[in-house]
């Protein structure tokens, strides 16, 4: 049985990396330099050379990845481009909205609520 549970958690560890090498590569595959946009219409080389120091993107790739990965454990997703707020503010701003719509009151399981009826036809 021990060996079932730490066969099953290796295998989620190595299903959490692939996922995280995943959408760090999804980003990082995006057409276009996030440092144009950022730098606006400054685009001289020390503007351009600034901003990709300040965001890290003059570090290797793997150091990018390492850096990305501890700073999302850590809950420091980072600041919107569009808004400047803090992304994990925005998300546990806007959580009990979309809990709400989704969960009918009252219940202890409200998010598989809904799709229970659907899942048992």
């Amino acid at each position: 049985m021990i060996q079932f549970i730490v066969r099953r958690l290796l295998i989620s560890l190595i299903v959490l990396v692939l996922i995280t090498l995943m959408v760090f590569a999804s980003q990082r595959l995006l057409p276009g330099d996030p440092v144009r946009v950022w730098a606006g219409e400054e685009q001289d080389p020390e503007s351009l050379a600034f901003f990709r120091h300040k965001y890290g993107l003059d570090q290797p790739i793997p150091m990018q990845y390492l850096t990305w990965l501890g700073l999302a454990v850590r809950g420091d997703l980072g600041r919107s481009i569009r808004t400047g707020i803090e992304v994990r503010d925005e998300i546990v701003r806007r959580l009990p909205i979309t809990y709400g719509r989704h969960a009918p009151k009252g219940s202890p399981n409200a998010p598989w609520s809904r799709s229970t009826p659907c899942a048992t036809r």
